[in-house]
């Protein structure tokens, strides 16, 4: 049996006052990664489910984009507007497309889909062989975060600053192209 020096050490971070943990001088946790950071206005229960597939990220990308997968499908019922019930991925999907969201973002929906399936069931893609591709959909979750909630927000919130008889006339108008 070979034996090797063996170092532990515990500090607390100054700037963040949260632990760190060092192994011969490496820090080991928190886990750094290269991925992106969740979206600011992801909800706190996909959110959890993102960072779980960060954290295995680099030992199985297949997990990371099956987690994925799920955090999409969390997402999708949460949507403020759509009303859309909890059901099969590609139900959900399916649904948002009837309510006329646009294609780039039924695309995006549709890839975090097809390669978080692809993580659970042995398929075509060998995610473990091309983790950039599971690493491109940490970004694209956190675009379908800033299109779906985001801006909408946003939007939503800048219209409701318009004069009331303004938004009357909006939607008089909208009934009447309807």
């Amino acid at each position: 049996m070979i034996s090797k020096p063996w170092h532990l050490e515990i500090s607390i971070c100054s700037h963040c006052e949260r632990y760190v943990i060092w192994e011969n001088k490496k820090m080991i946790y928190p886990f750094k990664t290269e991925l992106p950071e969740p979206h600011k206005d992801m909800h706190e229960n996909v959110k959890k489910i993102y960072e779980e597939a960060m954290l295995v990220y680099k030992h199985s990308p297949r997990a990371a984009a099956a987690l994925l997968r799920l955090a999409i499908e969390t997402m999708i019922p949460q949507l403020d507007g759509y009303n859309i019930k909890k059901a099969k991925i590609n139900t959900m999907i399916g649904e948002l497309v009837k309510k006329d969201i646009p294609t780039h973002i039924q695309q995006g929906l549709d890839a975090i889909r097809v390669y978080g399936n692809e993580g659970i069931h042995s398929g075509e893609i060998n995610l473990n062989e091309d983790p950039e591709t599971v690493m491109f959909l940490f970004d694209l979750i956190n675009i379908m975060v800033e299109e779906l909630i985001t801006r909408k927000s946003q939007i939503k919130s800048f219209y409701a600053k318009l004069p009331i008889d303004k938004i009357k006339g909006i939607i008089n108008r909208d009934k009447t192209s309807r």
